[in-house]
């Protein structure tokens, strides 16, 4: 189908681990604040639990689904916070309380201290992906290099220690989610870590203490390239604001071409109407959208030719109800591995009075798709499953982006061979 080498260096998809679903959120992230800028004192650790824990009683959507004794939980909880002095471990009680509700929508609302690297996790490897901090820079530790050690305990054993202080609502969903707290925490605190490099084995301790976005969510929100005549990129990196604006503009610019790779693997979600919105530019015929039961009907514009649709474990929320739509009402074929098991069952943001902010799921009963798939705990399944491998990652290959490359040179070749 031509040489597409030198596009597809322009689509690399360079995988910035973000905080998927909330980060990535500005609505989130406006509402949250930092742990340590929460005044409450020790007394009323309590009263500020059970105040939650009402909360979640009253309005979660999953306490029946999931089975969950909420008095129980509140009766340990509440023992173990009795004997708690620091607001440090105060939160930790938090964060185990919340990971107890098996759902990623669940969550303590903080403003997490950072240092500006990202990790991967690949082939249960752990890798720097991105390296921004002077620090390492100076020392020659750059992206690709392994992280071995994490305060002086093996990375894969830290991270699977993390994991009780995170909520999700599968544990494949929880091994992609703890890879976010490899360089985030909390509280501002000194986190050490061994990297081997090119030149060897080195340590170092990075002072996590920046507050804020990360760059990527400053990124448009659509961006396309062409590959070659007959293939069209465009990724959609979120649900949220603009994107919708974003979109038509890349959109005019590929939509005449026959097949079209629409890339979500980066999409924490958003807001819904968004998702429904850019559906109605793959629908051909008029659908029921999963999350809002709408009935939408197909733009005019619509897009005529191949859809082929990238998802990964990162296609979380209202970007996850987007690739459902996709897959129960068009012929679009889904590309790379299961979404993030989780489309949202309208989560709502709660304070307590004592200043903390939680967000859980308030939809009851919890949704399934018109086709009968359950809207949280299962990933969507792609057509075509594929996963980056190490060798790959090392030669910034993208292997899901190739395997797509692949498919449609296949198909394109199949449809000029029917026609003889």
């Amino acid at each position: 189908m031509g040489n597409y080498n030198k596009s597809m260096t322009t689509t690399k998809i360079i995988l910035t681990v973000l905080f998927t679903g909330f980060l990535a959120n500005p609505i989130l992230f406006a509402q949250s604040k930092a742990a340590d800028a929460i005044p409450i004192s020790k007394d009323d650790y309590i009263p500020n639990f059970l105040s939650i824990h009402k909360t979640v009683k009253k309005r979660y959507s999953h306490l029946n689904s999931k089975k969950i004794d909420l008095d129980l939980l509140a009766e340990q909880y509440s023992s173990q916070i009795k004997g708690i002095v620091s607001k440090e471990d105060y939160i930790k009680v938090l964060l185990k309380y919340f990971a107890e509700l098996h759902n990623a929508h669940t969550s303590l609302i903080l403003n997490a201290y950072r240092a500006n690297c990202s990790a991967k996790l690949v082939e249960n490897v752990l890798f720097l992906n991105r390296v921004e901090e002077n620090e390492l820079l100076e020392e020659g530790i750059a992206k690709y290099d392994e992280i071995i050690k994490i305060d002086d305990i093996p990375a894969i054993d830290w991270l699977e220690n993390e994991k009780k202080y995170l909520s999700a609502a599968t544990a494949a969903d929880l091994d992609n989610r703890v890879v976010f707290r490899v360089f985030s925490n909390e509280f501002q605190v000194p986190r050490k870590y061994e990297i081997k490099t090119k030149k060897g084995v080195k340590a170092i301790t990075l002072q996590l203490n920046k507050l804020g976005q990360y760059k990527a969510a400053e990124e448009p929100k659509a961006k396309s390239s062409i590959i070659n005549d007959s293939i069209g990129y465009m990724e959609i990196i979120s649900m949220s604001g603009d994107v919708v604006t974003d979109f038509l503009k890349e959109y005019t610019k590929i939509k005449h071409l026959p097949y079209l790779i629409l890339d979500i693997r980066r999409n924490g979600g958003g807001n819904s109407n968004n998702s429904e919105k850019l559906a109605s530019y793959f629908f051909s015929k008029p659908n029921r959208a999963c999350v809002s039961r709408r009935n939408i009907q197909p733009n005019r514009d619509h897009y005529q030719g191949k859809l082929i649709l990238l998802i990964s474990e990162n296609t979380f929320s209202a970007a996850e109800s987007f690739a459902l739509d996709i897959k129960e009402n068009t012929d679009a074929v889904l590309i790379g591995s299961q979404t993030g098991r989780d489309t949202g069952n309208r989560p709502r943001v709660f304070t307590s009075k004592y200043g903390f902010s939680f967000r859980i799921p308030t939809r009851k009963p919890p949704q399934v798709s018109f086709a009968g798939f359950p809207m949280e705990g299962r990933g969507i399944n792609p057509h075509l499953e594929a996963k980056l491998t190490i060798d790959d990652y090392l030669q910034n290959i993208d292997t899901v982006f190739q395997r797509a490359i692949n498919y449609v040179e296949r198909d394109n070749q199949n449809s000029r061979g029917s026609k003889f």
